[in-house]
């Protein structure tokens, strides 16, 4: 996503996600080159597009976490968060072998909530199938079972002049 010309397509992105009610950790080599975090707005040695992009940051109420240098003697690469809090421990593990920048390690604060289902689950497998055909033939005025089968319950209680569906079927089908 990076390269020259890339600036404002980076910060159009970066404000979109943070226009969003998701959490969001952005990470990587943005080659903007800082030479501390946070800015020094006085600094003449940063580059226009480096400042609009930390004001970018700063207008989405989004946090960048390193705040030692990732390459020689500035700070490229960079985690961003939309808490403070997200990101925590970050360490510098020292270069890759193939790469002239520094390994990052942190740790995530991410919390997630399980969704308990209560939704009911029947076993048709240990339904009474001879108790329900005789429930069904007992009651009077509907349609035989048989006629029923191909059908929906729906479509069979509709053409029923009687409700067909009885407590004690109802126990028998849903066992």
């Amino acid at each position: 996503m990076y390269s020259t010309g890339n600036h404002d397509l980076l910060r159009e992105v970066i404000g979109e996600m943070g226009s969003t009610n998701k959490h969001i950790v952005l990470m990587g080599d943005f080659n903007y080159r800082f030479l501390q975090w946070p800015l020094l707005l006085d600094d003449i040695s940063i580059k226009s597009e480096a400042t609009d992009f930390y004001h970018c940051l700063e207008d989405n109420f989004l946090a960048q976490h390193v705040d030692f240098c990732t390459r020689n003697d500035a700070i490229l690469d960079l985690v961003i968060s939309d808490k403070p809090n997200f990101v925590s421990d970050m360490m510098d593990l020292g270069p890759l072998q193939v790469s002239d920048h520094n390994v990052l390690a942190y740790k995530l604060e991410v919390r997630t909530k399980q969704k308990l289902s209560t939704r009911r689950i029947f076993d048709y497998a240990k339904a009474d199938i001879e108790a329900i055909k005789r429930e069904l033939n007992a009651v009077d005025g509907i349609l035989s079972w048989e006629a029923c089968l191909p059908k929906t319950v729906g479509e069979c209680s509709e053409t029923s002049s009687k409700h067909w569906s009885t407590s004690l079927f109802l126990k028998l089908f849903y066992r």
